[in-house]
């Protein structure tokens, strides 16, 4: 190999690597942007779920779990979009940990390359029905996404039976503003 080729391949590979470690950070500052992580009891953190749920009452959820029973996933015609904020609260019994997450949707857009990527897939295994994505988020509006305990997904009380787990005590609550 020629000399000049092969210096023209090592600033190429060095360039892929500085553009991979420039993506890798920025993904990385993104999310200790809008991701909050505290240590909490578990009255600690049924009280912020309370406060942020007070905030939503009345409102269906777009997605609801009934343990092992089918999944109900309530979309409606596409109302006019605004700009929304996805917020998430979730809380892992068996560490303690509560997180917060708020994220723009235009920034959600411009990583998932348009909203394309599903966001959650339900839990079912190859049904395009149940996957939600952003612009089902945005058709849906303001409102409640899911509120879940872990007892109420199918998945979960498994592992609690098998396994011993905690998930009947975790949670996850997420909505758009």
């Amino acid at each position: 190999m020629k000399r000049g080729t092969r210096n023209t391949l090592i600033g190429v590979a060095v360039i892929v690597v500085l553009l991979a470690a420039a993506g890798i950070g920025s993904v990385m500052l993104f999310i200790s942007r809008h991701v909050l992580t505290t240590y909490v009891a578990a009255d600690v953190a049924e009280r912020e779920f309370e406060t942020a749920r007070a905030r939503l009452a009345g409102q269906p959820a777009l997605i609801e779990f009934h343990g092992t029973q089918a999944t109900i996933t309530r979309r409606s015609p596409c109302a006019s979009r605004r700009e929304l904020t996805l917020h998430a609260l979730a809380y892992g019994a068996g560490d303690r940990e509560l997180r917060r997450a708020d994220f723009p949707m235009s920034v959600l857009r411009l990583m998932t390359a348009g909203g394309s990527v599903r966001l959650i897939n339900l839990w079912t295994f190859g049904d395009e029905r149940d996957r939600i994505t952003l612009d089902d988020l945005e058709c849906h509006g303001p409102g409640v996404i899911v509120d879940v305990r872990g007892n109420n997904v199918g998945l979960m009380v498994v592992g609690n039976a098998a396994l011993g787990t905690q998930a009947q005590d975790s949670r996850l609550l997420m909505w758009t503003e």
